[in-house]
């Protein structure tokens, strides 16, 4: 027998200079991964992106991770009942 798991509350924001795109879903399977492509004619194509997933009661732990480019720009690990992971990145000119 297989057990599935779900997160709870997943919420992804994209916010894209030109198109962006937010994705919201009451329960979904995970492990989830989707890719989103941000059109880079723009200054400062990418403005930020935000994911929140909350864990399903059968879970131990949460945990998100945002990549840009292939390159991990976010990450963050949760475990407890009623446990969200959340990943920000904002880009800005400079560092960081």
């Amino acid at each position: 027998m297989v057990m599935k798991s779900y997160s709870i509350d997943l919420e992804v924001e994209i916010n894209a200079r030109k198109n962006p795109e937010s994705v919201y879903f009451d329960s979904i399977e995970v492990p989830y991964r989707e890719e989103f492509a941000v059109q880079k004619d723009a200054f400062i194509p990418l403005t930020s992106t935000h994911v929140k997933a909350g864990i399903d009661d059968d879970a131990s732990w949460i945990s998100c991770t945002i990549l840009y480019d292939g390159e991990v720009v976010a990450t963050h690990r949760s475990r407890g009942d009623g446990a969200k992971a959340v990943c920000e990145k904002t880009f800005r000119l400079g560092p960081g």
